[in-house]
């Protein structure tokens, strides 16, 4: 129940309602996005400090 996902979800269903889970999912999927370009940025950026 702590993973963002399903927190995500629960929350925006709980807002939108369950007819409109079409724009759960998108939602979520796009949360998904936004937690691996995070998650891209981070470790670059560990990357490059390692390296110098």
């Amino acid at each position: 129940m702590r993973h963002p996902d399903i927190l995500t979800g629960i929350v925006t269903m709980l807002s939108l309602g369950p007819s409109n889970m079409l724009y759960v999912a998108m939602i979520t999927w796009i949360v998904n996005v936004l937690e691996l370009l995070h998650e891209k940025q981070k470790v670059q950026s560990q990357k490059l400090s390692t390296i110098t």
